[in-house]
């Protein structure tokens, strides 16, 4: 029904005129991510390489959450000019057919291709790691490396990436078959959005979670697949019976639109200033002078349970004990320490974040030794980036011992480099790969926080 023989031959003319046509723009495709690569690659080396008394890390950006939304719009802009760019093809022999498969099958590739080259940078970020590990001692990455995960999240972003351009071609197609009665439809729909962003951002995860929540990575794939083989199918039967050459009515596409931005202006401007006036008017009737947010205080915004729970987990008390028994009552016990800064009562204290040290206090019960054992009781450091601890690939140590009257304390702990290098961030949802260490604890962004310090605490009992 859609494709014919003779079709089918011009298809293939069309997708190789149009490779030959956009050899500019995917050089610069090319370009661009040779910068990325090269930039990416001279922070690894860099990180690696710098002279280190400390703990350190360097996140290695996992860019194809960020570079599947710049795709998107890429997109967006290829089928506003869409009839411009296939009238510099009205030389070949066409059909719809053959000129939309033609710029779908254009499109995959553009996405297999920037697949690709995600791929490539995460393989020589990787390889350049481990060469470095070689040489250096203190090189940690930090993620596991599961190759399971990196060929299955390789599909899994094609297959989001082809869901992408399957939408957006079929509602560019609805736009080319109902022109007006579409854009002023969509416009109104976006409109609608941005004035309900808030909820959209909330509802959307919802709408969407059969897929995106799907935790089985074989019904992901039946369910991708039959979601994008149906939005192509329609998208195919809109663009079959699509006439492209009207003339084009020049005095009613200024109505139109003249009516688009109409619409616009008063969904995102107008429409809530009534809706606010309303509120304004039924509060006033009221007499109470304020709005009634329905709805229960969330506690959680001042007091998140699972936080500090965490932070318990991650830091747990450990205790030197030293017998004292023999030590004459009244007596005192001078400190000697390594990487330790004494706090005594009433001194002021500045605490650093960056600082990597023991902070030693009760130092008051050691000028008057009453009991028979000294109790050191220490909490080590947590540097939580994305989830990750950095301290554990540090080995800190407390240790303590008593020689005569003076307790030595020394704090240390090995240099370290922890390499963070997350690859398909956004193939996070399957169970075969929970727990592995294979993920960061988010897709976006980077998340910071801890101590870097050992908090020690002495006592007499």
């Amino acid at each position: 029904m859609f494709m014919v023989k003779e079709e089918f031959a011009n298809m293939q003319n069309l997708l190789r005129v149009r490779f030959k046509t956009q050899a500019k723009p995917l050089i610069w495709l090319f370009i661009v991510f040779a910068l990325m690569l090269l930039s990416s690659l001279i922070g690894t080396i860099s990180a690696t390489l710098e002279d280190i008394s400390t703990v350190h890390y360097n996140i290695v950006s996992d860019n194809s959450v960020l570079l599947m939304f710049a795709m998107g719009f890429g997109f967006v802009a290829g089928n506003i000019m869409y009839r411009s760019i296939n009238a510099k093809f009205s030389v070949f022999p066409q059909t719809n057919n053959s000129r939309f498969i033609s710029w779908l099958l254009f499109n995959y590739s553009i996405a297999i291709i920037i697949a690709l080259m995600l791929l490539i940078m995460y393989i020589a970020n990787y390889s350049i790691i481990m060469l470095m590990s070689v040489f250096i001692d203190n090189i940690h990455l930090a993620l596991n490396v599961d190759f399971g995960f990196i060929v299955a999240g390789f599909f899994v972003y094609l297959i989001y990436s082809f869901l992408i351009v399957a939408v957006i071609e079929l509602i560019s197609a609805m736009i080319r078959k109902w022109s007006y009665y579409a854009i002023v439809t969509f416009i109104t729909l976006f409109a609608l959005l941005i004035v309900n962003i808030e909820k959209a951002v909330e509802q959307l995860p919802r709408i969407l979670s059969f897929l995106i929540d799907e935790p089985s990575l074989i019904f992901f794939f039946l369910k991708a697949a039959g979601l994008w083989f149906v939005i192509t199918a329609v998208s195919l039967v809109i663009n079959y019976f699509t006439v492209y050459h009207k003339s084009q009515n020049l005095i009613l596409k200024k109505r139109v639109t003249i009516a688009c931005i109409i619409i616009a202006v008063v969904v995102t401007i107008v429409t809530p200033m009534i809706l606010r006036f309303s509120v304004t008017i039924m509060d006033n009737t009221n007499n109470t002078g304020m709005v009634d947010i329905d709805g229960d205080f969330n506690s959680e915004l001042f007091y998140n349970e699972s936080y500090f729970n965490l932070m318990e987990e991650i830091r747990i008390a450990e205790e030197i004990r030293i017998d004292v028994s023999h030590l004459p009552a009244g007596i005192k016990i001078n400190i000697n320490g390594e990487n330790i800064d004494v706090i005594k009562e009433g001194t002021p204290v500045i605490f650093s974040s960056h600082e990597i040290t023991a902070y030693v206090s009760g130092v008051e019960s050691l000028e008057n030794v009453q009991g028979s054992t000294l109790v050191i009781q220490y909490w080590q450091p947590w540097y939580l980036v994305n989830g990750i601890e950095i301290f554990h690939f540090s080995n800190p140590q407390v240790t303590a011992y008593l020689e005569g009257d003076t307790l030595f304390i020394s704090y240390t702990f090995d240099k370290a480099t922890v390499m963070i290098l997350p690859v398909w961030s956004m193939a996070r949802q399957f169970v075969i790969f929970k727990d592995k260490g294979i993920l960061t604890s988010h897709a976006m962004g980077t998340s910071v926080g801890g101590n870097v310090s050992v908090d020690i605490f002495i006592y007499i009992e």
